[in-house]
C-alpha cells in the first residue's frame, strides 16, 4: 500500500500538470498544431504492449541503460539495484495517461470564450493573471475529472509492471495489486479479500474526497 500510495502522489499530479501545459502550449501555437496534436496524442493508439516493450528494452536488466552506465563507469551493484524502477513506472504511466488528459484538457479549454481573455488583455493583464482569473477557474470542472480518471487509472498499471519485473518485483515497486494478483493465484483468499477490501475502501474515500473538493470549489465560485 506504502508503494501504491507513493506511485500516485508521484504520478497524478505530474501527468495533471504535464498535461494542461502542453494543452496551453497547443492552444497557444500558431503554426504546426496538426502535426504536434498527432504527436502528442499517439501513444492513445498505440498498443501498451508495445510501449511496455520500448521500456523494457531501455530498463530491463540487460537492456540499452544500464549497459550504458556500466560503460560509463557505474559498479554493477549498483546498476543491478534498480534504484530507478518507481521512476520507470511514472514514466510509463505518464507515457499512456498524459495523451488522454490532453485531450479532456483541450476540450475545456476551448469552452471557454475568447471575449473573456480579449477583455482582460485590454485591461493590461499578463499571461499569469489571464490563466490564474479565466483559464483556471473556468477550466476547475475539467481539472476535476482529469483528477478521477487520473486517480482510477493509477490503480490499472499493474499490467505494465507485471511485463516489465514479472510477479515478483523488488519490493520498491511491489503494489497492492501484486499483492492481490500472488494471493488469487495461491488461492489464499482471506488475504485477498482483506486487500481488496482495503482497495476499495481507499478508492471510495479518495472519490469521496475529490467530489466533497469539488463542490467546494464550484459553490466558491458561483
Amino acid at each position: 500500500m506504502l508503494n501504491t500510495t507513493i506511485f500516485i502522489a508521484l504520478s497524478v499530479p505530474l501527468g495533471m500538470a504535464l498535461s494542461l501545459f502542453l494543452s496551453l502550449c497547443l492552444q497557444g501555437m500558431k503554426r504546426g498544431r496538426a502535426p504536434a496534436t498527432m504527436l502528442m496524442l499517439l501513444p492513445l493508439v498505440v498498443p501498451s504492449g508495445a510501449i511496455v516493450y520500448f521500456w523494457k528494452v531501455l530498463f530491463d536488466a540487460n537492456g540499452l541503460v544500464q549497459k550504458l552506465l556500466l560503460q560509463m563507469g557505474f559498479e554493477h551493484e549498483v546498476v543491478a539495484q534498480n534504484g530507478w524502477a518507481m521512476g520507470v513506472l511514472v514514466a510509463v504511466f505518464l507515457w499512456k495517461n498524459v495523451s488522454y488528459n490532453i485531450v479532456l484538457f483541450w476540450s475545456g479549454l476551448n469552452w471557454i470564450p475568447k471575449t473573456y481573455y480579449e477583455q482582460m488583455a485590454l485591461e493590461g493583464a499578463g499571461k499569469w493573471k489571464q490563466f490564474t482569473n479565466v483559464t483556471w477557474i473556468y477550466l476547475s470542472p475539467t481539472t476535476f475529472v482529469v483528477l478521477l480518471m487520473s486517480i482510477v487509472n493509477s490503480f490499472k498499471v499493474f499490467k505494465e509492471v507485471y511485463m516489465l519485473y514479472g510477479a515478483y518485483p523488488s519490493p520498491n515497486i511491489y503494489m497492492l495489486q501484486h499483492y492481490m494478483n500472488n494471493q488469487f493465484l495461491s488461492l489464499n483468499m482471506q488475504k485477498l479479500s482483506s486487500a481488496a477490501y482495503i482497495l476499495f475502501l481507499v478508492i471510495g474515500i479518495v472519490l469521496l474526497i475529490v467530489f466533497y473538493a469539488q463542490k467546494r470549489v464550484t459553490d466558491a465560485y458561483q
